[in-house]
């Protein structure tokens, strides 16, 4: 997935990465521990805040005791009490609400019955409380002497009222002392802010007093502290005093609660001090805030340093990166910079060493690849096999700086050899050869390896003997294996030589990797040559019975290609040529005359379609099938051919006169048009061979010049090709309809200058022929047959004329029934 993300990126986001997560868990670890640090403080502080509460409330009630018993020894009291004096008791007390910090405030007399009282106006619902009940804290003042404190539930027509009491007894001034009387004050609770403000003192926060669930005083205004959860209230009830409950929402409340017992009752007063929440959520989310900065401010620092890092980092390897591209480029000669110590310093220095060792190699490489290709280059195209020979053994001397280079058989005959003395062919012989040449040559020969010695190389061991006569001189010896691994020649190089300086050298490594190559391709070269006069040997053997013009129209260059079924179609000249009266003449003949006699003629007629083109396909007894197909040249080249043979027939029938044999008269019939090229037979035999009706018409028209009596016949279609057509020397045979066609065929002579009529060499002696054979044509008989006679008359030795002449005649007597101008022939 990140196959495709650069190096440096992924190296910088590794680094953000583990920096990003780094400070994050830190930091959510760091806001975990202030933010329980802050919880606990909070709680912490809760619970010294409800401890200050109690201390208040203790404050409170201590200081209503001691004022109670302060007024207790007050001389005016007690002896208003002594003496039972109401009133006057009374209007005192008066006095003192006004200037006291209680609300009420009762004075009993011994008979522990109220003498008088006196309250503030936030205290008159304590008057209407229920008798006997609320004198309780007297009672017990009475019964045992000493100052009592605590918490009344006071009921009254207002419903329960909660107050702090403290009663305190007035004695007599008698040994021992006596109570007298007490004195009892009451300091509210119900909707006294006042004394809840007083127990607050000055820390912050606010006191409520919960009595079950409802809240009967309190310093705060906030509607959700006049109600205490159900569920706290047992939790608080459950938990040991001074237990506090957090809710750190914003716009929650911390709360300590306090448990303040009741006298005369088992459920006690619960006094709950609250501080808002928003303070310490404030402080969380601050110290939040300022953890989250300081984790931006350590991503940011990180990135950078891993920016600077990366860099660090990367730079060196954009370094290789870029000695890699221009290395793989081409540029060897490139160096990278290494100025640095670490790994990365020591990749740069051994990338350049390899680059340098690159260098040099590809250096030596090309050297060999150039040398090669054009030793390759000069064996692969030449196919003589001695000009081959030669080439190898100097191209070898040159790529070597060898003074001298010889090339032997395996028998140990020198086959080619170039020195600075120059070539030398089959001039050394087994016999000339050294002993430890033979013994050299056995052993690379046996070992089919490259052998190199020079006079600081040892010989093998088992040529030591051989050494002891000659010592070894600077040599390469390679062996020319052939396809078969076996060894067929030794190519010897010697005495290596300086280009520079000229003076004795020694060969080179690369030289000999060189030489070993080059003999392996030699091995071939030579085979290839060989195979190669082999091929030819037989090509122009088998282009005696097969023409080599036949497997091209087939598309083939060698016999072996040729496969069974093997056709195509083209547009050609087929030849015929025929001996005519050949059955009678042969019968005078031997066999063996026969066929002496045929190949004279044939060897005197086959050059002249050779030379113009085209190629015999076959002999068909006496008769000769050629054809011509050099494109739009075709025809001219095969009446040219036609009037060649002519001419060499009249030489030959002179070299038979002249030995006392009859002369030779031949046939020949052409045609252009459609023919298949191809094989047919089946798999032990087949033969090449033309078909189609283009070759029976030429044929046909071949048949046809001894019945016209005419020596060279063409067809329209041939005619109607021709580039240069002979106008004076042809002339219209005849329209004819051969057995087999549906369409008429024009055939003309060919008029052969050394065979020609006189009269036909006139400005018109063609123009009367084609007069009288127009009447011919248009069923003039009569008028036909007088110019024929006329041109009978003055040639008698033209055959063709004389042949019209008697047609004329005979359908003058008896005409044909139908006449379109054409012979048709059934047969």
């Amino acid at each position: 997935m990140l196959t495709g993300i650069k190096l440096g990126t992924r190296l910088l986001g590794a680094f953000f990465l583990i920096a990003t997560f780094s400070s994050l868990v830190t930091t959510a670890v760091y806001i975990y521990f202030f933010s329980e640090r802050i919880e606990n403080d909070a709680v912490e502080t809760m619970g010294m805040r409800a401890r200050e509460a109690q201390l208040a409330y203790q404050r409170e009630a201590d200081g209503l005791a001691q004022t109670a018993r302060f007024f207790a020894n007050s001389p005016s009291i007690r002896n208003f009490t002594l003496f039972s004096s109401a009133p006057q008791l009374e209007e005192f007390l008066k006095t003192l609400i006004g200037t006291e910090s209680f609300d009420q405030i009762v004075v009993y007399g011994a008979q522990r019955q109220p003498l008088a009282e006196a309250h503030n106006a936030s205290a008159k619902p304590v008057a209407d409380r229920q008798a006997g009940v609320a004198d309780m804290p007297v009672h017990r003042v009475f019964h045992l002497g000493e100052a009592r404190i605590g918490i009344e539930r006071l009921y009254t027509s207002n419903g329960i009222v909660f107050a702090i009491t403290a009663a305190a007894p007035i004695h007599t001034r008698t040994v021992p002392p006596k109570t007298a009387g007490a004195v009892l004050l009451r300091r509210l609770f119900n909707d006294n802010a006042s004394l809840l403000q007083s127990m607050r003192g000055h820390f912050d926060g606010s006191l409520t007093l919960y009595s079950e669930r409802d809240a009967i005083a309190s310093t705060s205004d906030d509607s959700r502290l006049k109600t205490l959860d159900p569920t706290e209230r047992e939790e608080i009830l459950g938990r040991e005093n001074g237990s506090v409950i957090a809710n750190f929402d914003a716009g929650g409340f911390l709360a300590g609660y306090i448990r303040l017992a009741v006298t005369d009752s088992e459920d006690p007063l619960i006094l709950g001090v609250h501080l808002p929440a928003d303070r310490f959520v404030e402080l969380t989310r601050q110290a939040m805030w300022q953890l989250l900065g300081v984790m931006s401010l350590c991503i940011l620092v990180a990135v950078v340093l891993a920016w600077v890092l990366t860099r660090n980092l990367l730079h060196p390897v954009r370094r290789l990166m870029i000695g890699v591209e221009q290395v793989t480029s081409g540029n060897l000669e490139y160096v990278i910079v290494a100025d640095r110590q670490d790994e990365l310093g020591e990749l740069a220095r051994a990338f350049n060493s390899m680059s340098r060792q690159l260098r040099e190699f590809f250096e030596v490489l090309h050297a060999t690849v150039d040398t090669l290709t054009r030793v390759g280059t000069a064996l692969s195209a030449e196919k003589n096999l001695d000009r081959l020979l030669d080439t190898l053994v100097s191209e070898a001397r040159k790529v070597s700086n060898a003074n001298d280079g010889a090339l032997y058989s395996v028998s140990g005959d020198l086959l080619a050899r170039n020195s600075n003395g120059g070539h030398e062919a089959h001039a050394k012989t087994p016999a000339s050869l050294s002993e430890l040449e033979r013994a050299l040559f056995s052993h690379v020969a046996a070992s089919r390896e490259l052998f190199y010695a020079d006079r600081s190389r040892p010989l093998p061991q088992e040529l030591a003997p051989v050494t002891e006569t000659a010592p070894p001189r600077a040599q390469i010896l390679a062996p020319l294996l052939d396809h078969g691994n076996q060894t067929v020649g030794m190519l010897q190089l010697s005495d290596p030589v300086d280009p520079r300086s000229g003076l004795e050298s020694h060969f080179t490594r690369n030289q000999i990797e060189i030489v070993r190559s080059l003999a392996s391709q030699a091995a071939v070269a030579i085979e290839n040559a060989r195979n190669y006069e082999r091929i030819e040997r037989q090509n122009r053997v088998f282009s005696r019975f097969v023409p080599t013009e036949f497997l091209s129209h087939l598309g083939r260059k060698e016999l072996g290609e040729v496969r069974l079924g093997d056709a195509v179609e083209e547009r050609l000249v087929v030849f015929f040529a025929d001996i005519r009266a050949f059955t009678s003449f042969s019968e005078s003949l031997a066999p063996q005359e026969i066929f002496s006699f045929l190949n004279d003629y044939l060897n005197t007629i086959g050059p002249a379609i050779s030379r113009n083109t085209g190629f015999i396909d076959k002999y068909i007894g006496d008769a000769v099938m050629a054809l011509f197909s050099d494109g739009k040249s075709a025809a001219d080249n095969a009446l040219r051919a036609a009037l060649e043979i002519r001419a060499a027939l009249r030489q030959f029938n002179i070299a038979r006169l002249g030995s006392g044999s009859p002369p030779l008269e031949i046939g020949i019939g052409m045609h252009f048009g459609p023919v298949t090229l191809g094989t047919i037979g089946f798999k032990e035999r087949m033969e090449s061979t033309v078909i189609g009706d283009s070759v029976n018409l030429a044929s046909r028209i071949e048949s046809l010049t001894k019945f016209y009596g005419i020596r060279i016949g063409i067809s329209d279609d041939l005619l109607g090709v021709l580039q240069d057509p002979p106008r004076a020397s042809l002339r219209e045979v005849d329209r004819v309809l051969v057995r087999g066609r549906s369409q008429q065929t024009v055939i003309y002579e060919v008029l052969d200058e050394g065979d020609q009529p006189p009269i036909l060499d006139a400005q018109n002696g063609l123009g009367r022929y084609r007069e009288a054979l127009a009447l011919y044509k248009n069923g003039d008989w009569a008028l036909a047959e007088e110019a024929f006679s006329e041109l009978a008359s003055t040639i008698p030795n033209d055959s063709l004329v004389q042949f019209h002449h008697r047609r004329c005649r005979q359908f003058r007597k008896a005409p044909p029934d139908s006449w379109s101008g054409a012979t048709v022939f059934r047969s």
